[in-house]
């Protein structure tokens, strides 16, 4: 998909295989209360896209290449794997992370966390794993009940 990217309320936006968002410009994601139960994939080479409001997902969020400003919003997924030359920009945003397993993978890429806060929810029994790839976060935050 190129360009803004609005959805709205009320859809729901399914999937199993990425959605796939190329914009090399500035761009921006508006999920307007709409449920997500789709993964995304950012590959803005040379873009980025910039959340308009909250993002909550049951799926992954993949950052291939461009710019992902969380721009001060909530953001909810299952967990964010960024690849390549991918730039988050965190502002003053949480970020909740639900799934278990690998829930942060991080490799080349630019963390600009700012005073963002991610907060890793999973209750279950199951490992989890947050792989920040030596970046600087602001606060990360585990609530793992009583597992």
């Amino acid at each position: 998909m190129f360009g803004n990217f609005t959805l709205a309320s009320g859809l729901t936006f399914t999937g199993t295989s990425n959605n796939t968002f190329m914009g090399r410009s500035a761009q921006t994601i508006t999920r307007a209360g709409a449920t997500v139960t789709a993964p995304i994939a950012i590959d803005a080479d040379g873009g980025s896209y910039t959340l308009q409001d909250s993002w909550v997902s049951t799926k992954r969020i993949t950052l291939t290449s461009g710019t992902f400003d969380t721009n001060d919003q909530t953001c909810t997924s299952s967990d964010c794997v960024a690849l390549g030359s991918a730039t988050w920009t965190g502002g003053s945003s949480t970020w909740t992370l639900t799934g278990t397993g690998t829930v942060w993978a991080w490799t080349t890429g630019t963390v600009t966390a700012e005073t963002s806060t991610i907060k890793i929810t999973d209750t279950s029994t199951s490992a989890i794993t947050f792989d920040g790839a030596s970046k600087t976060y602001n606060n990360i935050y585990w609530s793992r009940g009583a597992s």
